[in-house]
């Protein structure tokens, strides 16, 4: 009996390795810090995902994760500092803060930094069940095909998944409908991510609609956008064109509004008094806190070290 259950132990402990990670051949090179809640073995189900791995990683110049097989799952992995390359079977993606890259079941996997760089990403891995496997498989076909690119940026999944990570590990009565939400959320967007959700014809009846739809994704990506070309060529349009139609529907160019809630985010971070002037020029994308100043005070009359010295002073007499 006992020969039975060390025989059985073994043929499971096999078809784990099989079907989930063949190769593990652990990092090289230095790791700051870890997080890695592991469900390989017991895979925690949370509605319609199933959650094999979740966890956080900082990588020192020089690691490499290490080249392995992954098996009947999809992962996310979201860099948060520094730059890297994950490679896949299709080849080597570079990837940079705000990057978030998808890999496919069944295939090889490998990150590693960039010479003189570190890397601090989070990752997720999952597979979907019921209504979201046909959108899911159909992404996984197109990236594939080439027809879509496994990259992509998203804040509020980066948001979504830091939260996750956190979550995860808690017991309490809501812990388990809290990561059923998160997990639904990251999904979605994902889906809507690949699949050009957020794309839509520009006639007279939706131009409101784009409209929005651009602000929104402004909004939500006011920390990673990178030029106003990116946000065009998300939703599939010339930029002079998006532009006119932009400016037609709601009296603003895709400039402005961009440049107006750029410094909306700004004076947002002045008000919380976490975060030097420097910093948060860097943060917005500004060539040189010189430039962010002067554009700052251009919009509000004050130079952002003025602006937090009147919130200073308005909280000394509070």
């Amino acid at each position: 009996m006992a020969k039975e259950k060390t025989r059985t132990a073994k043929l499971t402990g096999a078809y784990l390795q099989k079907k989930y990670i063949v190769v593990d051949p652990g990092s090289r090179g230095k790791t700051k810090f870890h997080i890695n809640n592991l469900f390989l073995d017991d895979p925690k189900v949370f509605g319609d995902i199933t959650l094999y791995q979740i966890g956080r990683r900082y990588c020192e110049s020089g690691a490499v994760i290490g080249m392995h097989f992954h098996g009947d799952f999809y992962e996310l992995s979201i860099v948060t500092a520094g730059e890297g390359y994950i490679m896949t079977d299709e080849g080597e993606l570079r990837v940079r803060p705000g990057d978030i890259h998808l890999s496919l079941p069944r295939e090889h996997h490998d990150i590693r930094t960039v010479d003189g760089e570190k890397l601090e990403y989070d990752f997720l891995a999952f597979s979907v069940n019921s209504k979201y496997v046909s959108s899911i498989t159909k992404i996984a076909d197109a990236v594939r095909g080439g027809e879509c690119s496994r990259l992509f940026r998203d804040e509020r999944v980066s948001y979504l998944i830091a939260l996750a990570i956190s979550e995860v590990s808690l017991t309490d009565a809501h812990s388990s409908d809290m990561m059923c939400s998160i997990l639904k959320q990251v999904i979605i967007y994902v889906i809507r991510n690949l699949t050009g959700a957020y794309r839509l014809t520009a006639n007279v009846n939706n131009a409101e609609i784009l409209c929005q739809n651009v602000m929104s994704y402004i909004d939500s990506h006011i920390y990673s956008v990178s030029s106003l070309k990116e946000v065009s060529d998300r939703f599939g349009y010339n930029y002079s064109y998006l532009s006119d139609l932009f400016s037609k529907t709601t009296g603003n160019t895709v400039s402005e509004y961009y440049r107006s809630r750029r410094l909306d985010a700004a004076r947002a971070l002045l008000d919380e008094g976490k975060k030097p002037i420097s910093e948060i020029s860097e943060l917005l994308g500004y060539s040189t806190p010189f430039a962010f100043s002067a554009a700052f005070k251009k919009h509000f009359g004050l130079s952002p070290k003025e602006f937090a010295k009147t919130k200073m002073g308005e909280e000394a007499k509070e």
